[in-house]
């Protein structure tokens, strides 16, 4: 079996119908640092880099790019919320502890949750499994 992508598009605005998927897989989501994409131009994946990446990047300084990436998450969070019917399951690869926050403020259960440490022993990420149990919380 292949990996590959069915679909791959801005997380904030799927093209896709309220409540007509029932199982998201999220990974890697963020924007990277403008010198990370100058680095990853450089390198033997220069052609993996996203087009969408390589524009922002010579766009955005690296700047306040935190806070960028937690309202990415947090509008990726609520439009896989909108895409989702009842029962159905988001999968969360490389979720950080304020997407947990969000997820369960949605209204979001959560049925997994691993932490992983990096080499460093000290900064962490988690994988996640949630499933949309019930209407949204207001």
């Amino acid at each position: 079996m292949r990996g590959g992508a069915n679909l791959i598009t801005d997380s904030r605005a799927l093209s896709v119908k309220e409540g007509a998927v029932d199982i998201v897989y999220c990974s890697c989501l963020g924007e990277i640092h403008p010198a990370g994409v100058r680095d990853l131009e450089e390198s033997e994946y220069a052609t993996e880099v996203p087009r969408q990446e390589k524009e922002r990047a010579r766009t955005l300084g690296g700047e306040n790019i935190l806070e960028r990436n937690l309202k990415l998450r947090e509008d990726a969070l609520r439009e896989v919320w909108r895409i989702l019917p009842l029962g159905g399951m988001l999968v969360w690869q490389g979720g950080k502890v304020h997407d947990v926050g969000v997820a369960c403020e949605l209204g979001f259960t959560i049925l997994q949750r691993e932490e992983v440490f990096y080499n460093d022993g000290l900064s962490s990420t988690h994988n996640l499994v949630f499933i949309k149990e019930q209407a949204r919380n207001k």
